[in-house]
């Protein structure tokens, strides 16, 4: 099975989105914590070391801001020699060299939309360029409970255009409550119904609010996980982690050619498991 990565390339955005967990834990701490960045031709070499441990892998690239990465086109030009690679990305940056340079057939991105730094029409220009150019791309909308109301009409106005927009699940407080927790039962269904037709059937209740703690799987403290095995999240210094919640080992770095994963399945402390990485959380469901 090809190992999957998460790669934290910077702590670093051009954006301040109050519902960012970058926000919240603080810009200026992150961006301190993240230490020198590396250079293009060191990225390669990091890639090409993770290559010789585990062959061809699939890494999702965020941060922070990808692009804001100096040399970010040649990081990713050198990792997609050996890698297949996901950039999510605010899309606010320009991309035409970007288009030019690296291989459509090895990058995909997925173009974080937020509206109250960019409008709709100026975002599916930006989007037209890229698929225009060969780039495969798509649209990610964070369900926040402030956000919940204009969904319907956002993802009708891409699919008009030819985009599909997933939602993504707000994690952190809001307002005195804590989610996805506190997403109500209408909230869940409508969430759960957009992601599973990629259509929003109707308006949410955004008024009501409720116990919504089966919107998240829970899983009993000590459950059987392949994160750390089939998947791992690397930090900006290159540090190798079981996952983005489980940091309380090292696993390696890969400026050091020194990433060694875990083996098969193996016990998780964490009852609930963030949106991204809980595909790998099934190992005691199928065996």
């Amino acid at each position: 099975m090809n190992k999957t990565f998460t790669w934290d390339m910077l702590y670093r955005c051009n954006l301040r989105c109050d519902y960012c967990f970058c926000s919240k834990a603080g810009w200026k701490n992150l961006e301190e914590s993240q230490g020198a960045l590396r250079p293009p031709d060191q990225i390669e070499k990091a890639w090409a070391g993770v290559f010789s441990l585990f062959g061809s892998c699939r890494v999702y690239i965020t941060g922070g801001e990808p692009f804001l990465y100096p040399g970010f086109v040649d990081a990713v030009c050198g990792m997609s020699r050996y890698h297949a690679l996901h950039v999510t990305t605010n899309l606010t940056m320009p991309v035409s060299d970007f288009i030019r340079r690296v291989p459509a057939d090895k990058v995909e991105l997925n173009c974080t939309f937020h509206p109250q730094y960019v409008s709709a029409v100026d975002f599916v220009s930006r989007l037209t360029e890229l698929r225009d150019g060969g780039v495969s791309c798509g649209v990610c909308y964070l369900a926040h409970p402030q956000q919940m109301r204009e969904i319907p009409c956002y993802m009708a106005f891409f699919r008009k255009h030819g985009f599909k927009m997933a939602l993504s699940i707000f994690w952190g407080g809001y307002d005195g409550k804590e989610y996805p927790s506190a997403y109500s039962p209408e909230q869940r269904e409508f969430i759960e119904y957009t992601q599973c037709h990629g259509t929003a059937a109707r308006m949410p209740d955004v008024e009501q609010c409720g116990s919504g703690k089966d919107f998240v799987r829970m899983r009993a403290p000590g459950s059987l996980c392949r994160a750390g095995s089939t998947y791992a999240m690397i930090d900006p210094r290159g540090n190798v982690y079981r996952c983005g919640q489980e940091r309380s080992a090292v696993l390696g770095n890969i400026y050091d050619n020194n990433v060694r994963l875990m083996d098969g399945e193996n016990a998780c402390g964490r009852a609930a498991c963030m949106q991204m990485e809980s595909g790998y959380a099934e190992a005691d469901d199928d065996g």
